[in-house]
């Protein structure tokens, strides 16, 4: 439902775990399965942080909403 929903906005998806509760059996398997999910879609990608950033910064600035 979190990934449709910010397909729908274009919006970005952070997915930040933490091994104590991530490492578990049934939420790396449901991990997996949102990965699958998404490698299906077509039109999500998977960027690290730092990657995204440089490629925002490096491309042309967005016109303006305001007046």
């Amino acid at each position: 439902d979190e990934l449709d929903a910010m397909r729908d906005t274009h919006s970005l998806l952070v997915l930040t775990n933490h091994p104590l509760l991530s490492g578990r059996a049934s939420r790396v398997k449901n991990i997996g399965k949102l990965i699958e999910f998404a490698k299906g879609c077509g039109d999500v990608a998977f960027v690290r942080c730092d990657d995204l950033a440089r490629a925002v910064l490096a491309a042309p600035p967005a016109p303006s909403a305001l007046p």
